[in-house]
C-alpha cells in the first residue's frame, strides 16, 4: 500500500472544494492511485456497467439487478412459479376439484371435522326442483348432528326445515315421547268420563241386553212337521210325542251371554231346553246351558259369542201333545 496514504487521502478529501483539488482512489488490481471522476456539482460518477446487470447473472455475488428486470420480474407471477400450474395446483390434491371449481371426486375429511362455518349451502347441480340427498354409507344407517360447547363438552341442538314460508322445528325422539305423555294424559283429562259402561250407557246398550224369538220361530223336524200347530199369538203347539223342535239364535259377535230362558205352557214345564254352540268346521257342539222350560239358566258355559266358529242354537228334543213353547230369551252384555 502507498506509504503515508491515510494523511493523503485525508488531506484530497478534506479540500475537495477548493480549486485544483482532486479525488483519488486505490486500484488494488494495479496497485496505485486513480483520479474518480465527478460532475460539475461534485458528484461521483460511475458505470452501472459495473455493479448492474440486466438480466442478472447465474452465481455473481458483486453485481446486483436493474431496477428494471426487479420490477418485470416482480409483476411476472409466473417467473416466480413456473411450476405451479392450475393443472398442477389441483394435482397436488388429487384433482378432488376440476377446473370449474366443482368438485370432481368424493371429499373424504378421514376423522377431520370442518370448523369456523358460518353456512353451508347444498344446490341443486342443475338448478331445478330436484331432490337434493344428504346420505350417510357406512355404520348404522345414522346420521348424527351435534353441537361442541366452546368450552368443552356438547349442547343441544334444533334441526330446522324451511316449509310454508319459515322454519319448522325437527320433532327428536325426546320431544315426541314427551309430546305424547303429555297428550295421552289430556286426552285421559277430557275423556275421563267415558268409561266403557258409560258409553254403552249412552247407547242403551249397558246391562242386560236381549235377544228374543216368539214359537213361530221354532221349527220341527220329527217325526213329522204336520203335527204342530203355529198360532197368531206367538206360540206353537205340538200335536203328537216326542218331536224335536230348535230355533238360531242370532247375536252379536262378542257379547258375553249372561242368561237363556224358555217359555211354554204348564204342560212344558217339566221339558228340558239346552242352548248349544255348534262349531262351523266340524259340526261338533258344547251345551252352553240347560234348563226344563219357565227357569233360567244364569250358569253359562262358554259365554263369550264368536260368531266366527260357531252358530248358537236353542234345542227341546222331546215335545209331546198338547205342550206349548211360547217363546225364548237370551240376555247378553257388550
Amino acid at each position: 500500500m502507498q506509504p503515508g496514504w491515510d494523511n493523503y487521502y485525508y488531506t484530497r478529501i478534506k479540500n475537495k472544494n477548493m480549486p485544483g483539488g482532486y479525488l483519488y482512489g486505490w486500484d488494488s488490481t494495479n496497485e496505485k492511485w486513480v483520479k474518480l471522476i465527478c460532475d460539475a456539482n461534485g458528484k461521483l460518477k460511475m458505470d452501472p456497467a459495473l455493479m448492474l446487470e440486466n438480466p442478472p447473472t447465474e452465481d455473481e455475488d458483486k453485481k446486483a439487478a436493474t431496477s428494471e428486470w426487479s420490477f418485470d420480474h416482480e409483476a411476472n407471477v409466473a417467473a416466480h412459479h413456473a411450476k405451479y400450474t392450475d393443472a398442477d395446483a389441483r394435482g397436488a390434491i388429487n384433482d378432488i376439484f376440476a377446473a370449474n371449481g366443482f368438485a370432481a371426486k368424493d371429499i373424504s375429511f378421514d376423522g377431520f371435522s370442518i370448523d369456523d362455518v358460518s353456512h353451508i349451502w347444498i344446490l341443486d347441480k342443475d338448478g331445478t326442483d330436484n331432490a337434493v340427498d344428504i346420505r350417510y354409507k357406512k355404520g348404522d344407517d345414522t346420521f348424527r348432528f351435534l353441537t361442541y360447547l366452546e368450552g368443552g363438552g356438547f349442547g343441544d341442538i334444533d334441526l330446522l326445515v324451511y316449509q310454508g314460508g319459515s322454519y319448522k322445528k325437527i320433532a327428536t325422539e325426546i320431544v315426541v315421547d314427551s309430546k305424547i305423555t303429555t297428550h295421552a294424559a289430556i286426552a285421559a283429562a277430557h275423556h275421563a268420563k267415558y268409561t266403557d259402561l258409560e258409553a254403552q250407557t249412552a247407547c242403551n246398550l249397558n246391562g242386560g241386553l236381549h235377544w228374543s224369538c216368539s214359537g213361530l220361530a221354532f221349527t220341527t223336524g220329527h217325526p213329522d212337521v204336520d203335527d204342530v200347530m203355529k198360532y197368531s199369538t206367538g206360540k206353537i203347539l205340538f200335536e203328537a210325542d216326542n218331536i224335536s223342535t230348535k230355533v238360531q239364535a242370532n247375536l252379536p259377535d262378542g257379547c258375553t251371554i249372561s242368561s237363556v230362558m224358555v217359555y211354554g205352557n204348564e204342560n212344558a214345564e217339566a221339558k228340558t231346553y239346552a242352548l248349544r254352540r255348534h262349531k262351523l268346521v266340524d259340526n261338533t257342539y258344547n251345551t252352553m246351558g240347560t234348563q226344563t222350560v219357565n227357569t233360567p239358566d244364569i250358569t253359562i258355559s262358554y259365554a263369550e259369542v264368536d260368531n266366527a266358529q260357531y252358530s248358537y242354537v236353542i234345542v227341546l228334543d222331546d215335545m209331546d201333545t198338547d205342550e206349548e213353547i211360547w217363546g225364548a230369551v237370551i240376555t247378553y252384555t257388550l
